[in-house]
């Protein structure tokens, strides 16, 4: 199976990134407008400073996504702490058994 971050890596050692560290891109028309639009508002002096915004932008959605995600997998484990001290619980066996006979019955096995 490949390394899908060494390929990656490699990638932009090789082709994305002159030797000066210059990353050079290929943008759709649209995308290429977009960013000359932001540029030419005057609220950005350079394309640079475009991108740069919008990988902050992305950084922050994607920290409050993973924030969104632990807060409902801890609300998911005090549900089920909850209901392991209230003897809610069903015995792993059990439910192995019905994961195996679920899987046979959807694959016709």
């Amino acid at each position: 199976m490949p390394d899908r971050g060494k390929d990656l890596k490699q990638w932009y050692n090789q082709k994305a990134v002159d030797n000066r560290g210059i990353m050079t891109l290929s943008l759709r028309p649209e995308t290429e407008r977009a960013i000359a639009s932001r540029v030419e508002s005057g609220r950005y002096s350079t394309p640079d400073e475009v991108v740069l915004e919008a990988l902050r932008l992305l950084s922050e959605r994607d920290r409050a996504d993973d924030e969104r995600r632990l807060q409902e997998l801890r609300s998911k484990i005090a549900i089920g702490t909850e209901q392991i001290d209230r003897g809610q619980v069903t015995d792993g066996n059990i439910v192995l058994d019905r994961l195996i006979e679920k899987i046979k019955w959807e694959y016709q096995v």
